[in-house]
């Protein structure tokens, strides 16, 4: 399925979620703020580039929500460019995932001219997961920054 418009869709799959891993070449605030109040009680695993202009700020509130084993930042970047868009969503009845151009950013999810597919096939979204999982990445805990 083609996706033009990410925010709806994101944030409907992230109704009744249990886990999310949300790799990124950019977040901005506007962006983290409009999947905020989705995130609640949803483990939550990110994976944030820092080749483009990440805001320190959204990076500041990422790490203060900072959960041991409920909420994970691992930072990519500098050479090569760390480019994905990759949202996987995994609910108690099976996972799903968006993959296209759209940054965690205000327009990106809603306003800019992005394009997602939706991946439902379950061994694709548990290959998302594993690529996820096994990026070359430094992690990030509380006392890192």
């Amino acid at each position: 399925m083609i996706i033009k418009d990410l925010e709806t869709h994101l944030l409907a799959a992230l109704t009744g979620a249990e886990e999310v891993w949300i790799a990124a070449a950019l977040i901005t605030d506007d962006g983290y703020q409009k999947i905020l109040p989705a995130l609640t009680g949803i483990k939550q695993n990110y994976l944030i580039g820092i080749n483009l202009p990440t805001s320190p700020d959204v990076l500041q509130q990422i790490k203060d929500n900072i959960q041991p084993g409920r909420v994970n930042i691992r930072l990519a970047g500098e050479t090569p460019t760390f480019h994905p868009k990759v949202y996987i969503i995994k609910k108690s009845d099976g996972y799903l995932a968006f993959v296209g151009s759209a940054n965690l950013t205000a327009p990106g999810l809603h306003g800019n001219h992005e394009l997602s597919y939706l991946v439902s096939n379950q061994d694709d979204c548990k290959a998302l997961v594993r690529w996820f999982n096994h990026s070359t990445t430094k992690h990030v805990d509380s006392g890192a920054w």
